[in-house]
């Protein structure tokens, strides 16, 4: 089994250490330069992702240029893992990945569930079709994501 974690913060990085130790194939990507030091991140490399997009046009064509390198990208992976939203908005590209075969978990860590507008975005119809299983990061998200499961995430202190 190897999973394809997706995300921009610390949690992805720790949450894929400890998949590697209990000896899960494990990798993370992500389409900006965020690295934490930890250097378990792979860039993607698609350099106009790396700046804010100018207006809603741009930000949809960068959402789909997303999704064509992940496609190119994604046939090693049996588990999708996305952190609070997938590439297109509405969650239409988690139609995609559910007909190649994926199991894909969504984790909440907060504003894309408290947000009312980012809330329609990210947790909707197509969204509870398509993912097998809901993980949010904090309690109180359980109210708006009945489904999930709480996995609170973890604090690394050295």
């Amino acid at each position: 089994m190897c999973v394809l974690l997706i995300g921009w913060n610390t949690a992805v990085d720790e949450l894929a250490k400890a998949l590697k130790r209990y000896g899960r194939g494990c990798e993370v990507r992500t389409f900006v330069f965020y690295d934490y030091g930890q250097g378990a991140y792979k860039n993607l490399n698609i350099s106009s992702l790396h700046r804010l997009p100018k207006n809603k046009l741009e930000s949809l064509i960068n959402r789909l240029r997303m999704c064509w390198v992940m496609f190119k990208n994604i046939w090693k992976f049996d588990i999708l893992h996305f952190n609070g939203e997938s590439f297109v908005w509405f969650g239409l590209d988690l139609i995609l990945w559910k007909l190649m075969g994926k199991k894909i978990i969504m984790h909440y860590h907060g504003t894309s569930l408290r947000d009312d507008w980012l809330r329609v975005r990210n947790y909707n119809f197509i969204v509870k079709l398509c993912v097998d299983k809901f993980v949010v990061s904090t309690p109180d998200l359980l109210k708006y994501c009945k489904e999930a499961e709480y996995i609170p995430n973890t604090l690394v202190v050295e």
